[in-house]
């Protein structure tokens, strides 16, 4: 019986002694000279993202950012949202992180909100309206108009139709016409998918409406 003296290869061990070869499968190691994988451009994770910070599900900057120190310097000044963000716009950084200010809120102001019950529930309600639009959008575009939406407008969008008061943290409309060429857009789109019926208007979600309501009751 052979007790095999085994010479590797790349992918098969052989014993130089009686010829029999096995198979084997090495791990693939990390090489750091390696260049990183192309994902490429995701929408989706792009307004996920948005919503994590939304929902404070997101821990926010670096803690080294230097934003932090501007709003740890100006502390007394801030009080509600609208503060935060005239702070940032005055601020000379270059990334002004404007989708964390549900953070920089809950952590220099007394400022909040009533949120709702299930965040995760709530989570994947505005991920799936976000995914119906845009799988909408990408059957129902003409190819001479490619441009997605701004997805500032899309998350307020959203939560003005199912009627969250998490609208506060959002960046307020800034250009009528915008909003307008947005809104047309997006009922175009809904009408293509609800039978290319173009003279209806955009569709409502009764049911999360009514899910809406009650993590959010009317005063």
């Amino acid at each position: 019986m052979c007790d095999h003296n085994w010479l590797n290869t790349d992918y098969t061990k052989v014993c130089n002694k009686c010829g029999i070869e096995q198979r084997i499968l090495p791990l693939d190691k990390y090489c750091k000279f390696s260049a990183p994988l192309c994902r490429g451009y995701d929408r989706g994770n792009r307004f996920k993202s948005k919503v994590y910070k939304l929902l404070g599900m997101h821990g926010g900057p670096n803690a080294n950012d230097p934003i932090w120190k501007i709003l740890e310097q100006h502390r007394e000044q801030l009080n509600t949202p609208g503060d935060i963000r005239r702070l940032l716009r005055r601020t000379k950084l270059k990334n002004k992180h404007y989708d964390s200010i549900r953070i920089f809120t809950d952590a220099f102001t007394e400022f909040r909100i009533k949120t709702p019950h299930d965040v995760t529930m709530f989570r994947e309600i505005l991920l799936l309206r976000f995914r119906k639009i845009h799988s909408d959008w990408c059957r129902y575009t003409a190819p001479e108009n490619t441009n997605f939406f701004s997805y500032d407008f899309l998350l307020r969008h959203i939560l003005e139709d199912i009627q969250s008061p998490l609208t506060v943290y959002c960046k307020p409309p800034t250009s009528k016409r915008r909003k307008k060429k947005y809104l047309i857009k997006l009922a175009l789109i809904q009408a293509h998918s609800s039978d290319r019926r173009c003279c209806r208007g955009p569709v409502r979600h009764h049911s999360q409406n009514v899910l809406m309501n009650s993590y959010y009751p009317q005063c």
